[in-house]
């Protein structure tokens, strides 16, 4: 874990170093999704997620042909599995599972690579890889109903992490300024096994969106 959190933390100041270079187009992607739990957190007995909806975005300095870097994040929500249960307790007791969601928020650096293509193409397909922080928290509302007598009782579970990200997509440009595009990530996060119901946090991500080219500042003469 320690390691982790250095190598995130070099990445993350790498990341952030100032580019030296003429300038270049930045790109902003604006898209929605699934998010897809897997591992611990779809485990029955740990988390139990099921799918859920994901939006996010991310902002790109194109370096070169090849290369760009970046920042990204992400919010999504995901039921647990067992959110509208009721269980017997006996003797006529129970207890109601009211509410019971994850919300998982993400923000990090990335560094994007585009594969070779002809530039008459109007798809460019991409390779990235990144790493940042990671949020979790789990809110749960219940009612035990013992004897008659029903008590609501609420509850919030919080954590945040370091994490990686690998992902891989494409862009569609239309014109010179607008593309569509797809893409799929999978995200993981190092969780305490000690203070959480699993040792990693991990999902994937399938998304699709809108990529557009930032204006630029006019230039003076």
């Amino acid at each position: 874990m320690r390691r982790t959190a250095l190598f995130l933390s070099a990445f993350l100041m790498l990341s952030a170093v100032p580019i030296a270079a003429a300038e270049k187009d930045w790109t902003i992607s604006l898209h929605g999704g699934a998010s897809v739990p897997t591992g611990d957190f779809a485990a029955a007995g740990k988390n139990d997620a099921e799918a859920g909806w994901q939006i996010g975005g991310t902002m790109d300095y194109r370096w070169s042909e090849q290369w760009a870097f970046g920042l990204d994040g992400g919010w999504s929500q995901n039921a647990q599995a067992t959110e509208g249960a009721v269980f017997a307790l006996g003797g006529g007791d129970t207890r109601s599972i009211n509410r019971d969601r994850f919300s998982t928020w993400q923000i990090g650096t990335h560094a994007a690579y585009f594969l070779p293509a002809r530039a008459s193409m109007p798809i460019k397909w991409y390779a990235q890889g990144g790493g940042g922080l990671y949020g979790l928290t789990e809110k749960v509302a219940e009612t035990v109903t013992i004897g008659g007598t029903a008590a609501t009782n609420d509850r919030r579970i919080t954590d945040k992490r370091a994490g990686l990200m690998l992902g891989m997509g494409g862009t569609w440009w239309a014109n010179t300024q607008v593309g569509l595009s797809a893409g799929l990530d999978y995200n993981v996060a190092f969780f305490d096994a000690d203070e959480s119901r699993s040792a990693t946090l991990s999902y994937a991500v399938i998304h699709a969106g809108v990529t557009f080219i930032a204006p630029k500042s006019p230039t003076a003469f």
